[in-house]
């Protein structure tokens, strides 16, 4: 979750809204499914650029992340995803160029009592 915000806060504008929502269900008596959604107001993807998001070491190739000095995503994504999957998830991305990303994070968790 950390990553996914601090990405939103980078490719965001001074103006730009981030919401973060958390939400739950239950899969069975001892696991829930945890959902956590990561929006920004900010620059959004190309549909170009989302299909490689996940990718290590991704540069972006709009005009508007070179302007704001944030075109890289290292490997924090690549990481992100590797371990949702490993927890039963997945990380998924929703995004208008210019408008704004949604980052869908999901992953399984025991209930510790």
């Amino acid at each position: 979750m950390l990553n996914l915000l601090s990405n939103a806060i980078k490719f965001s504008y001074e103006s730009s809204i981030i919401r973060v929502k958390v939400t739950t269900s239950q899969v069975d008596d001892e696991t829930r499914k945890i959902q956590i959604l990561v929006k920004d107001s900010g620059i959004g993807m190309t549909e170009r650029d989302m299909s490689k998001l996940f990718t290590p070491y991704f540069k972006t190739t709009d005009a508007k992340s070179r302007e704001m000095n944030a075109s890289s995503h290292g490997i924090g994504l690549n990481i992100c995803k590797k371990i949702s999957k490993a927890l039963g998830g997945d990380i998924t991305v929703d995004s208008e160029y210019g408008i704004g990303c949604t980052f869908t994070f999901t992953f399984t968790a025991k209930i510790v009592a």
